[in-house]
């Protein structure tokens, strides 16, 4: 975490107006998504039999949404700016690096850090301009659901914050045996790309002495290595999408369980607005 909080703030800090517009847009959808339920809630509260109310409703609601549209749009616009010129920035950074450095001081071969040079500088990107603020954005929005929640319903609101916080943990784990499982089918196929590229290197040496056999050999190893790893963690993988869907599943039974009890009063809006809660948090 420590070296994701320093990545973070070192790209505020070498490209303030690129970097923090699109993670305040981020901000502000993050506030219209969270509200977009509480706004239904007083809609809803003072429905009549009166059409024009009804339809000057949808009408704000569509433009509301429209406008939630087009701040996305924007955003993502600004970031691909911000991501072609913070992940050059990060390559140019790399190669400076090994360029200066002594070659003995570089412990992994060449061959891997064409993969490295390539796929870590994105995965950088991913995580500082992407993943994180993303975390940032869905904490805001279970802030302000749970608020809405504890206001015109606390009981339900309870189950949904717990479910939220027995969710957290299940996808804390799910991803971090995620990522483990990418991790080393990842790995599998940098050892098959340094094979390839070493083949591709020495074309010349195998035609003239008769290597064909031998890297014939290796790749194949290589690529039945590559397969069997990546057939392993695909099951490991997809257990794990399994228990988070599942979960997520349960919980929205379990939601409408309850509010469709006697107890519950059988109000439809509440049925409709903690079902709103539940899909956003």
């Amino acid at each position: 975490m420590k070296l994701i909080l320093k990545y973070f703030f070192g790209a505020i800090k070498n490209f303030k107006t690129a970097f923090m517009v699109p993670l305040m847009l981020m901000l502000v959808m993050a506030l219209l998504s969270a509200v977009t339920p509480y706004f239904f809630r007083i809609f809803a509260d003072n429905l009549s039999d009166d059409l024009s109310y009804l339809i000057v409703g949808l009408i704000i609601f569509a433009v509301y949404l429209l406008v939630q549209t087009l701040i996305k749009m924007l955003w993502n616009y600004l970031l691909g700016g911000f991501g072609g010129r913070y992940i050059k920035y990060l390559s140019v950074k790399a190669e400076k690096t090994l360029i200066s450095a002594r070659f003995s001081d570089i412990e992994t071969r060449p061959e891997n850090l064409k993969h490295i040079l390539y796929y870590d500088v994105l995965s950088v990107y991913s995580v500082i301009a992407v993943q994180l603020p993303m975390a940032v954005k869905s904490l805001i929005v279970t802030l302000f659901a749970a608020a809405a929640g504890f206001f015109f319903g606390a009981i339900y609101a309870a189950v949904i914050v717990a479910a939220f916080v027995i969710g957290l943990f299940i996808s804390f784990a799910s991803r971090k045996m995620i990522a483990a499982a990418f991790r080393r089918t990842n790995e599998k196929m940098k050892e098959h790309s340094a094979v390839s590229s070493e083949f591709v290197d020495n074309l010349a040496l195998s035609q003239t002495n008769s290597l064909g056999k031998y890297y014939a050999d290796r790749t194949s190893r290589s690529i039945d290595d590559f397969i069997a790893t990546a057939k392993r963690e695909d099951l490991r993988t997809y257990f794990w999408y399994g228990i988070v869907e599942n979960y997520n599943q349960l919980f929205s039974i379990v939601l409408s369980a309850l509010l469709a009890m006697p107890f519950a009063g059988g109000s439809v809006v509440n049925l409709v607005f903690f079902t709103m809660l539940a899909d956003i948090v």
